[in-house]
């Protein structure tokens, strides 16, 4: 006999209806827009902001690793014939912002197939204090988690469908982040790899190893690293030494 209180848990989960799936990620991410726009900085705020709106503006390169992609979607921002060049570039943090949380609910529907779980979820993560803070002002942080959620979302519907156009798309979006992504974490680990003489170059390949194996297993593909010292470790080594041999045998293009 069924359990009479499994009505309502089945009564908050997703119906099998695209129209209503849309519905609850436009509507978090519209909510969340909203609540952006009304908070959105005025004009210069913070931390890099003059710098980023400056950049943006005049198609300048602002401080390493430079931020191309940042630069050239803020510059059509600037063209918005609505208030001044600071808060046409904020609005740009505000956009993917929004469009972060519109995919954050995607991809709790995924995994939930509750549409009330999705929406407020992806909510309270709008209304997170760092997140927040970020999609007020002009700076990097939000196009590059809107890139982020863009390739988690279509790996996870790429496991379920296997279709090779989510996988391109997939690759695509990649290759943007990589473009976004790298050069922020190759900044901030510089420091470690000289502190470390190298050393912390390898623990950081180990790590993306074991980040790779994790994702691997979770959309059912053949790769796994079972042990830190002797699958990840090792295999950064080889990883390094292979770099290594490579960058010395064929030239550097800029050189």
């Amino acid at each position: 006999m069924k359990n009479p209180s499994c009505d309502a848990c089945d009564g908050l989960r997703a119906a099998p209806s695209p129209a209503g799936d849309y519905a609850v990620a436009t509507g978090a991410g519209l909510a969340a827009f909203f609540l952006f726009m009304l908070t959105l900085g005025p004009t210069i705020t913070g931390e890099d902001s003059g710098e980023f709106v400056t950049a943006a503006v005049s198609l300048g390169i602002p401080h390493p690793p430079g931020y191309p992609l940042y630069c050239l979607l803020g510059h059509g921002f600037s063209w918005l014939p609505i208030g001044e060049a600071a808060w046409r570039v904020s609005l740009m943090s505000a956009v993917f912002a929004a469009g972060a949380v519109s995919l954050l609910a995607w991809t709790l529907l995924h995994l939930t197939h509750s549409r009330v779980a999705a929406f407020f979820g992806a909510l309270v993560f709008a209304g997170s204090r760092e997140f927040w803070a970020q999609a007020v002002v002009a700076d990097v942080y939000t196009l590059n988690l809107f890139l982020m959620a863009a390739c988690f979302l279509l790996l996870l519907q790429w496991s379920e469908t296997r279709r090779r156009r989510t996988l391109f798309l997939f690759a695509l979006v990649f290759g943007l982040v990589n473009a976004v992504v790298k050069p922020i974490l190759k900044f901030f680990a510089t420091p470690l790899i000289w502190l470390t003489l190298g050393v912390g170059l390898l623990v950081i390949n180990a790590l993306m190893l074991q980040l790779t194996s994790w994702l691997a297993e979770r959309l059912t593909l053949a790769f796994h690293v079972t042990e830190f010292f002797w699958d990840a470790v090792i295999g950064a080594l080889i990883i390094t030494f292979v770099s290594m041999v490579l960058h010395a045998v064929i030239p550097d293009p800029k050189n």
